[in-house]
């Protein structure tokens, strides 16, 4: 079983941490990369994650927690990439405290094999060292006794700690984070990854967050939702 409070805690330590080098500023949002690492002590992943940040007036902490606690919708809206989703399992439904067992599929360019990630979702309501409210969504990879096997033609790939961070800042903006990091696995080794895919991961995750954002601003112009949609 996930120690839901170790998980959080790799998170935030992999955002506060990085270490990360800044790649990009356009539209509003802020990409940097690195090899991060979850606890003081650990080494840094062997292949590169990914940080990105955008600050924005026009949504709650509400908003992004009932956006981004449904991991599915998230990359069914965001990333175009995306091919397959589906809630595997819903331990616990409440926004504030989800819980559940999803799977995404991305297309990779031929003759690539397709890739699949089975995580877990975890969400928190809390406030930073700063007491500033916040909304933490946690993912990590499952064991996959007793889960689905990959759909078929893709390849599974293992995820560090990664997710989302929402803080409520002084002035009312809201800063919403992401950060990624994975193996593609298969015939791709961490060096091909951070270097042969390093510029196309830097533009997809831009048009990923910018996505995001604009269908975050869409859905906060109504009732943040309370709970997820059922396991399918």
């Amino acid at each position: 079983m996930t120690d839901f409070d170790t998980l959080f805690d790799a998170l935030v330590h992999a955002m506060d941490h990085g270490p990360w080098t800044h790649r990009q500023t356009h539209s509003g949002v802020v990409i940097s990369s690195g090899h991060p690492t979850f606890a003081p002590s650990d080494p840094p992943h062997p292949a590169e994650g990914f940080h990105i940040a955008a600050e924005r007036t026009d949504v709650t902490l509400d908003h992004v927690l009932a956006y981004f606690h449904d991991a599915c919708h998230f990359a069914d809206t965001a990333n175009a990439m995306t091919t397959k989703s589906q809630i595997v399992r819903v331990d616990d439904a409440h926004v504030d405290h989800y819980r559940a067992i999803v799977r995404t599929g991305f297309a990779l360019p031929w003759p690539l094999q397709d890739r699949e990630f089975l995580h877990v979702v975890a969400t928190r309501r809390d406030v930073d060292p700063q007491g500033r409210p916040r909304v933490l969504i946690a993912y990590d990879t499952v064991p996959e006794a007793g889960l689905p096997p990959a759909w078929d033609g893709y390849l599974r790939c293992p995820m560090a700690p990664s997710g989302q961070r929402a803080t409520l800042l002084a002035d009312g903006r809201v800063r919403v984070e992401h950060c990624m990091t994975y193996s593609l696995g298969g015939a791709i080794s961490p060096w091909i990854q951070d270097h042969v895919f390093h510029r196309g991961h830097i533009g997809a995750y831009h048009d990923e967050w910018v996505q995001a954002m604009d269908t975050l601003a869409a859905e906060s112009a109504a009732p943040a939702l309370q709970t997820g949609r059922p396991a399918a």
